[in-house]
């Protein structure tokens, strides 16, 4: 029983090592990661070489894939580019079996100890990182450790060897365990680690770990196909790219074992004999020529498979909306050039955030609500991401200022964003109620006047000059003193449900004419920076 204890510890110990490593390294590496991407990505054997040395920083195919598509989502990468990175992040993702299979047990220990207790002290959130990374290899060494102490007492008893005389006799059965693994445990790596663990103790032969790894593929694979149901649009084309990456290695390798099993033909395992006799080293070998035998595969036919899936999986209404017209890569020689376009990107956001209201008309035929804010969202990601690189430039006082007012502005548009959301709701509901129907019409013909006419003053300048146009969004502005008196007149004999929606729909509406009010002020100086910094640019 204390054996089965030690090795359940190190399993745990192992998985649970591998998640902390992976969420360290997404930590540290997902911002540098997205920042090289937009850098990279062109021509491919950039893009190849980016993901070999992001594979082996990042070490999860899973958080690559959904970084990716984000950024294809938002146009920022296209299909074909993200699918080169992914290819050689796969072959980058072998590090770790390479690593496990050394034989360090006394450096283990010291490296759990010292890492455990500087994490115990360590508040900075850089230094803790590297920390945390050091910690999760020292959990997954010592994990495996702990399994090897475990197991070896287990292969004396007559259950054990039966299980395992069990398994080396129907090589399926390995390719059903690894493929159980691979989707639990989400990862076909960490699933290969276990296998490593287990070959160093005696437990696996050779062939029975490159069987579970080949099922621990296709396992994880499955995994991946859940993980892209949230994905749509473009983004799709990634998901399946990598599903068929690791099934066609998967499927060529199984075929391989049963060529050379029955015909005796020398291939994969033969050929690994030949580098190492050792089975954990023979594991790390068989997942990186896997992994590689795919790559080379994907990168001989890759336009061919790029068009075929960028077919198959086009880009949606949503996406469309969520992509950037105007700004690329920031460039740091240019960061007049790139306040501009940020100005140009956050009016096509506030003409998104007008669009909210037509998803509440009753014969609307375009998309809903709640996907024009998800395309709202990536787009703002994406813009606010470009504000944070610019605030780390070297930039003049008027540049800085004008900077700090695109914040502001772009706060704003976040904050006008949700509250119209909330109120097109508000709309629908109280158009539920036909006593204050009538009302929940007058405030969307209000609110939709007020977006259009706050969209014109933007984009010809808001300046001093034209602030008394700005009166109708005051809260004592004509539109709000009509909708005073509707409201006023409104039956008083209402219900306790009609009567709590047209509280929430006033002061919904309120909110929007507040904040298109605070916005359009702004404009007036943003107006006034922008003229200053292009003509201290061009002077």
């Amino acid at each position: 029983m204390f054996s089965l204890a030690l090795f359940l510890l190190g399993i745990g110990l192992l998985l649970n090592g591998s998640n902390i490593l992976s969420d360290a390294l997404k930590r540290m590496g997902s911002r540098a990661f997205r920042r090289m991407v937009l850098q990279c990505t062109t021509p491919r054997w950039k893009a190849l070489t980016l993901g070999l040395a992001s594979g082996v920083a990042l070490q999860s195919t899973s958080a690559a894939m959904m970084i990716l598509a984000s950024l294809n989502t938002v146009g920022s990468v296209t299909g074909a580019q993200a699918m080169s990175i992914l290819t050689g992040f796969s072959v980058g993702n072998c590090l770790m079996p390479f690593l496990v299979s050394l034989k360090i047990r006394l450096a283990v220990f010291f490296l759990v100890g010292v890492s455990s207790i500087f994490l115990y002290f360590t508040k900075e959130e850089r230094l803790r990182n590297l920390t945390s990374v050091a910690f999760a290899l020292g959990l997954i060494f010592f994990g495996i450790e702990m399994m090897l102490d475990g197991v070896r007492p287990l292969r004396a008893e007559p259950w054990f060897s039966q299980i395992l005389t069990v398994a080396s006799q129907w090589p399926g059965l390995s390719i059903l365990v690894g493929g159980a693994l691979g989707f639990l445990v989400q990862s076909s790596t960490a699933v290969v680690i276990v296998a490593i663990g287990l070959a160093k103790g005696g437990v696996l032969s050779g062939h029975e770990i490159f069987l579970i790894m080949y099922g621990a593929a296709i396992g994880s694979t499955l995994f991946k196909s859940f993980l892209g149901s949230a994905i749509s649009g473009s983004g799709r084309q990634l998901v399946r790219f990598v599903n068929l990456f690791n099934l066609t290695g998967a499927g060529l390798f199984i075929v391989f074992y049963y060529i050379e099993l029955h015909l005796h033909v020398p291939l994969v395992m033969a050929l690994i004999t030949r580098f190492t006799p050792e089975p954990a080293l023979q594991a790390a070998w068989a997942f990186l020529l896997l992994n590689m035998t795919s790559a080379l595969i994907y990168t001989t036919f890759h336009h061919n498979i790029a068009s075929r899936l960028a077919r198959q999986f086009p880009a949606n209404e949503e996406e469309g909306l969520s992509r950037l017209q105007y700004l690329g890569p920031v460039s740091p020689e240019d960061p007049y050039g790139t306040l501009e376009l940020i100005g140009m990107e956050q009016l096509r956001e506030f003409e998104h955030v007008a669009a909210f209201l037509s998803s509440v008309l009753e014969d609307s035929q375009g998309i809903d609500l709640a996907r024009r804010m998800s395309a709202f969202g990536m787009l703002g990601r994406e813009i606010e991401g470009a504000l944070a690189e610019v605030c780390s430039m070297r930039i003049d006082r008027d540049s800085a200022q004008w900077l700090a007012v695109l914040q502001t502005r772009q706060t704003l548009i976040r904050q006008l964003a949700d509250s119209t959301a909330e109120l097109g709701s508000s709309i629908e509901q109280a158009r539920r109620f036909p006593e204050i129907s009538g009302l929940a019409s007058a405030c969307f013909e209000t609110i939709d006047f007020l977006f259009q006419y706050a969209i014109e003053l933007i984009k010809t300048g808001v300046d001093d000059d034209e602030s008394n146009r700005l009166v109708f969004y005051n809260d004592r502005g004509p539109q709000m003193q009509q909708l005073r008196e509707a409201y006023l007149n409104t039956h008083q004999d209402l219900t306790h449900e009609a009567r709590s929606s047209l509280l929430t729909l006033t002061i919904g509406l309120d909110k929007c004419v507040w904040l298109l009010g605070r916005t359009l002020n702004l404009e007036t100086e943003l107006h006034k920076y922008q003229i200053k910094t292009v003509t201290i640019q061009y002077r």
